[in-house]
């Protein structure tokens, strides 16, 4: 690096001697340089020994390649756009195409005439970044033919090119240096070009002749007027803006061909070839290539001309035929969707009118392959035949009334209509109602076990008290009870609002027992024992309680007993809290009577609405999420933020939500559907459950298990929402079922102890109402049924490792590995596949889709043969001293 920076400080410095202005003369010969004597006394100043630089004066070549040329310039000369010399004189050297009958020629120097001039040195494009400068410019001036000097008065001043010209005539080569004029007047004393090295004159040995003035002849590259050129006659036509634009083309063509010829000057003296020489051969040269381009270019345009032509009377016929075919394409399809739209749109109301789950998941799938739209596509989720469905374990009636409502308390109905109160024990499978006259239930606690019921005192006095589940006896009415009362937090704790004042409430006795929050404190608070609070809701934390004095006023107070603080919520009439965030700092608020109406949720930090939602049924709440139902979707909502965490469309009215054991998001329907989703994602997890009936309200039972669904017409139903593996009907045998098959009606088993069953069946039950026991012929012996089955164009081969299934010439394979398939069975559409493993395990495939359903039930047994009941849509299933019967809608599970 030091030997970088010093020798580029070294080569720009400024040289400002004097010396003695250079003799002009003709040349002599055909050498560049010639010499005359002067006297030694005028050479003495160019030969001190501040002008020759001790590392200059060795002759230390390194071993490498040789270079036709090497190219010494001021950087400064190079740097300036458009006139970059260097740069453009290294590239227009080396890419010059040599003519070729000068190719391989010997010159008068000794020289051998290349294809190309290659290669050419220059300092910043030969040089590695970290090269001994000094050294390494020394061995490429030894080891090039020649030297072009590009001189300006820059150059003149620059020790650098001094020194290479001083190297390269000490090298004996003196005869062989070229110069290029850039700028400047050679003899000008304040503009003088030719460095003062190019004057010197030396021998061949490389020896100064003291006597002796060289005489550099040079290319002129600079412009007519004297000044400076360009390296482009383009770049010299954009400096003419001020001419007209004729004389400005005029010019700058002139000035290409003197750039022209100058660059032919220079490569003949690189080559050693006299310039007529080259420059005739370069014009005929120049005149073949362009006959050559020109042929080429009339042959092409004549192709691309023909082919022009022919691609346009093509592009006419077939754009044509095109047009004719795109409309009456677009006639077909037009009269095609209006067809299919119609046939579509006629499937769809059809599938929604049949009761018939297959018949039903036919007409949609029809459809929604004809048109595919969206309302299709969620009607069809309901006729999915391989959703795992419910159980229906017994269904009531339940008198109903037109303003009849509905408290649900574990597994017990209270029915309030017409001043009294209807209690259904639901565990009882066919409940018997208890009627308890002048009583309605108010609200039921969080874990089922206690009610509150509001009742007439002692002079037509409206009560309010918490009696355990269920009722016993007609509730009595003794003592003095507070004018309110509510269920705290999940149990059973109840607080009630006597006077000001919010109080704990024995729930055995009914009595105050304690007080949390002094309402006086707070100014305003009415006094509630003239007139009752309709309302009154906790958070899960217990620290704060909104309580709605009167539901035709206008406030909402909200206490924080932690903070000992209250929030009056302005929120207008017929506005009941329906409940409060954990901590306390959010509020659902319902508008509008029972049913119906609206949500507002408060944030009652910041005294503002985040969010609201007209026509919705009554939400159920868990921790910070609440479920609404609107007119199109059912949503999941936050309680902290107001925003909606997920959202799923629905196809009808939903006339009531449930959440039953947590796990379970129930949504009725006033179609009779009843969807059973994810609460947390709001996938469907089961079901959907069809109650050919609308849906007037949900429960569940206490721990979750079942489902309760009143119907407008009054019937209530039971179904199991998380039935465990069913005791299906079954039928006992002595030995192994060896085979099975359907016999008119029935089923026929044949057992190991060669003897033929006949099950018969009544009023389409899945469990057997005879046996018929009967040996078998001694001339026939009980086989097991075929494995490789046949059916309705269906046909099955079983093999060590899977079964091969073949339908409409389609083959697919299906392994099981670590099994043994024992028993197959192909329904009478040979659309499902059944089999049956030694480890007692089923699986069923769906033949057309290419889906394997594996059921949760297993046989304690080796599964020995199979058989499809349709009469029961059952299928049947033999193992030892076994014959089960499971329903085909409880198999068809994902």
């Amino acid at each position: 690096m030091m030997h970088l920076t010093k020798l580029l400080l070294y080569r720009d410095a400024l040289v400002t001697q004097d010396y003695a202005k250079p003799v002009m003369g003709a040349v002599a010969g055909s050498g560049f340089l010639s010499f005359h004597r002067i006297p030694a006394s005028a050479m003495s100043q160019w030969l001190s020994p501040q002008h020759v630089p001790e590392d200059m004066s060795e002759k230390s070549p390194a071993d490498g390649e040789s270079y036709w040329c090497f190219v010494s310039y001021r950087h400064a000369d190079n740097k300036e756009q458009d006139r970059n010399w260097a740069s453009w004189i290294h590239q227009e050297i080396e890419r010059y195409e040599i003519p070729v009958d000068l190719v391989g020629k010997e010159t008068a120097r000794g020289d051998v005439i290349p294809e190309r001039i290659y290669p050419v040195f220059r300092d910043e494009d030969s040089l590695p970044a970290d090269a001994d400068l000094s050294r390494a410019i020394t061995g490429a001036l030894d080891r090039s033919k020649t030297l072009l000097a590009l001189c300006s008065p820059r150059a003149v001043r620059s020790v650098y090119v001094a020194q290479e010209i001083r190297h390269f005539k000490m090298s004996g080569k003196a005869d062989r240096i070229i110069g290029a004029i850039l700028a400047g007047e050679p003899g000008d004393a304040e503009r003088e070009c030719f460095p003062r090295e190019l004057h010197q004159a030396y021998g061949p040995d490389g020896g100064l002749v003291p006597d002796m003035v060289a005489e550099p002849i040079a290319a002129d590259l600079r412009l007519p007027s004297g000044e400076e050129g360009f390296i482009s006659a383009a770049a010299y036509r954009l400096s003419l803006d001020d001419l007209p634009p004729r004389e400005a083309a005029r010019l700058a063509n002139q000035y290409g061909e003197q750039l022209q010829l100058m660059k032919l000057k220079i490569i003949a003296g690189i080559l050693g070839v006299p310039l007529e020489l080259l420059r005739n051969r370069d014009k005929a040269y120049q005149l073949m290539l362009s006959r050559k381009r020109f042929r080429r270019l009339v042959y092409v345009l004549g192709v691309v001309a023909f082919l022009g032509v022919l691609a346009a009377v093509s592009g006419v016929v077939a754009w044509r035929a095109l047009k004719a075919e795109e409309k009456q394409r677009a006639e077909v399809a037009q009269k095609g969707a209006q067809l299919a739209a119609k046939f579509a749109e006629a499937d769809f109301h059809q599938a929604l009118a049949t009761r018939d789950p297959l018949k039903r998941r036919q007409l949609l799938e029809r459809s929604f392959s004809t048109r595919p739209t969206a309302k299709v596509r969620s009607h069809l989720e309901f006729g999915n035949l391989f959703q795992r469905l419910p159980a229906l374990e017994n269904s009531f009636p339940v008198e109903i009334g037109g303003e009849s409502v509905f408290i649900h308390a574990g597994d017990h109905l209270y029915v309030n209509a017409s001043g009294s109160v209807t209690q259904y024990d639901m565990a009882a499978g066919s409940p018997a109602p208890m009627i308890f006259g002048g009583v309605q239930v108010e609200a039921a606690s969080p874990d089922g076990t206690h009610v509150i019921a509001r009742g007439g005192g002692t002079a037509g006095r409206t009560l309010l008290k918490a009696f355990a589940v269920p009722f016993r006896e007609q509730p009595g009415w003794t003592g003095a009870h507070p004018g309110f009362l509510g269920f705290q937090g999940t149990g059973h704790q109840v607080a009630g609002v006597s006077g000001n004042r919010i109080v704990s409430i024995d729930p055995t006795t009914g009595t105050p027992d304690g007080i949390l929050l002094d309402g006086a404190a707070f100014s305003g608070f009415p006094d509630t024992a003239a007139a009752p609070p309709e309302s009154m809701v906790w958070s899960g934390d217990l620290q704060t309680v909104a309580v709605t004095p009167d539901l035709m006023g206008h406030s909402t107070w909200v206490f924080n007993r932690r903070e000992n603080s209250v929030v009056v919520v302005d929120s207008g009439p017929w506005r009941r809290p329906l409940a409060l965030s954990d901590d306390g700092t959010r509020m659902a608020v319902k508008v509008g009577g029972d049913g119906g109406g609206g949500i507002e949720i408060h944030d009652l930090e910041n005294k503002v609405v985040l969010a609201a939602e007209s026509s919705v049924v009554d939400p159920v709440f868990r921790d910070d999420d609440m479920w609404v139902a609107t007119p199109l979707e059912i949503r999941r909502c936050s309680l902290s933020s107001g925003g909606v965490r997920k959202a799923r469309p629905v196809t009808a009215r939903v006339t009531s939500i449930a959440l039953v054991g947590g796990r379970t998001l129930a949504v009725g329907m006033e179609d009779g559907f009843v969807e059973l989703l994810d609460p947390g994602d709001l996938s469907r997890s089961a079901g959907p459950i069809a109650t050919h009936g609308a849906v007037k309200w949900l429960g569940a039972s206490g721990d979750g298990g079942i489902l309760r669904i009143l119907k407008a017409d009054g019937i209530m139903d039971c179904w199991t929402l998380d039935p465990a593996p069913p005791s299906f009907p079954s039928a006992g045998f002595p030995e192994q079922v060896i085979s099975l098959r359907e016999s008119g009606g029935g089923i026929e088993a044949l057992t190991a102890d060669n003897h033929r069953h006949l099950l018969t069946f009544a009023g389409g039950s899945a469990a057997p109402a005879q046996i018929t026991r009967q040996p078998l012929p001694e001339d026939e012996v009980a086989r097991p049924g075929p494995k490789d089955i046949t059916v309705a164009g269906t046909s099955v081969k079983v093999n060590l490792s899977g079964v091969d299934v073949i339908r409409d010439g389609v083959r697919r394979y299906y392994p099981f590995k670590d099994v043994a398939i024992q028993a197959t069975a192909l329904d009478g559409s040979g659309k499902f596949l059944a089999l049956g493993f030694n480890d007692g395990r089923l699986s069923l495939i769906d033949v057309e889709e290419a889906t394997v359903m594996e059921p949760d039930w297993k046989s304690p047994d080796d599964i020995s043969s199979l058989t499809f009941f349709p009469a029961a849509r059952s299928l049947v299933v033999g193992t030892f001293g076994k014959c089960y019967f499971l329903p085909a809608h409880w198999i068809a599970s994902d």
